[in-house]
């Protein structure tokens, strides 16, 4: 499916594996020649399961995403903003 040509993009859920999230998308958009994202991400996905059982895993896995949140505020001295983006690709027609 992730070479399917009317899929403009592809996306997967990844959990507990985040640290494979740049390699992934880096690897499934050269591979697919389109762009990929992680449409889910996290340590586990079994609500049923007790996540104190392994609460500081789950803590571990997001300290990476907690320091891209600081780096980004830092820089951002606290705020987000929006900006135009231009591009000159035509949208696709969908599918009837």
């Amino acid at each position: 499916m992730n070479d399917l040509k009317n899929m403009d993009l592809n996306q997967k859920h990844i959990y507990n594996n985040t640290s494979a999230i740049p390699g992934t998308i880096r690897d499934y958009t050269q591979k697919h020649n389109k762009p990929y994202v992680i449409g889910e991400a996290g340590y586990e996905w079994d609500w049923s399961k007790n996540f104190n059982d392994f609460a500081e895993d789950i803590d571990d896995d997001f300290k990476p995403v907690s320091e891209m949140n600081r780096m980004m505020l830092e820089a951002g001295k606290g705020k987000f903003g929006s900006f135009a983006v231009k591009t000159n690709l035509s949208p696709h027609i969908p599918l009837q």
